[in-house]
């Protein structure tokens, strides 16, 4: 039933452009903010881990001009995407690869800070993920990850935003991901080989409709995957899909982004 479903569910490069950028807009603030204050003061090399569009890639590179970033990805189309960003923001000192952090090591030089943000929810062997990032990093590194945990929220409640995040963790528990996050991640990070040095938790608010229409957007990247597991019907998903835009559209509404754990871990 789940064969022919690919391993990364959302889609990529131009189609999820948008989406991308308002989750950009929402959880950058505080990710900056954490990793600001927790970041090691001799820190010149950074590998951002699954990079996306380069959002926080080109980040990190103007905050250390001296310094080089990689950003690795499993999909060309998101590279595209780095290098148009990487020209726009005129960013000299950062590069692009296309690389699996869950399948191999990096060919490149040890870090002194490996990052990542809304990744592990799409990996399904986080020891292989551990073992590769611990493995690029040098000895006492920094690893910084921020992961999710469901449910969106809104006010007024709807049953429809209940339904939409019940599908989705029942889709993730059936693919053996995790895309509530939080608790897993927590319980696992106690049994490898790192220190815990700082733990923070970031939530935004989506005030505007292009925010909130963040709803509708991240349901429609799982709503093939929930039918073709027959977890959803056709009839169900476009009732979801519709009441998502009207949330977004209502000026009314109040409604709260995924809650994010963000963990600064240090290689022993």
């Amino acid at each position: 039933m789940t064969k022919n479903i690919p391993s990364y569910l959302l889609q990529v490069g131009d189609p999820d452009r948008e989406r991308l950028e308002i989750l950009a807009e929402l959880y950058n603030p505080g990710s900056k903010e954490f990793l600001q204050t927790h970041m090691p003061t001799d820190a010149t090399s950074i590998l951002d881990l699954g990079c996306g569009h380069g959002q926080m890639s080109n980040w990190f590179a103007q905050e250390l001009p001296r310094g080089s970033v990689v950003g690795i990805d499993i999909s060309d189309e998101q590279l595209v995407i780095c290098a148009e960003n990487k020209a726009a923001e005129n960013v000299c000192n950062a590069q692009f690869f296309n690389h699996d952090i869950v399948s191999d090591k990096p060919d490149f030089a040890p870090f002194d800070v490996a990052y990542c943000r809304f990744l592990l929810m799409h990996v399904k062997s986080w020891e292989c993920f551990f073992q590769n990032t611990l493995a690029a990093c040098k000895a006492g590194g920094s690893i910084f990850i921020e992961e999710p945990a469901f449910p969106f929220f809104c006010y007024p409640e709807s049953a429809s935003l209940h339904r939409a995040n019940f599908l989705g963790n029942q889709l993730s528990t059936k693919l053996g991901l995790n895309f509530d996050c939080i608790s897993p991640l927590w319980r696992y990070i106690q049994n490898i080989d790192v220190d815990i040095c700082a733990v923070g938790f970031s939530q935004p608010a989506l005030i505007s409709s292009r925010e909130k229409s963040l709803l509708w957007r991240s349901f429609y990247q799982i709503k093939d995957a929930l039918l073709a597991t027959k977890l959803a019907t056709v009839c169900e998903v476009q009732q979801i899909m519709t009441d998502l835009h009207g949330i977004s559209s209502d000026p009314q509404s109040l409604v709260g982004g995924l809650r994010v754990i963000q963990l600064h871990l240090k290689k022993r």
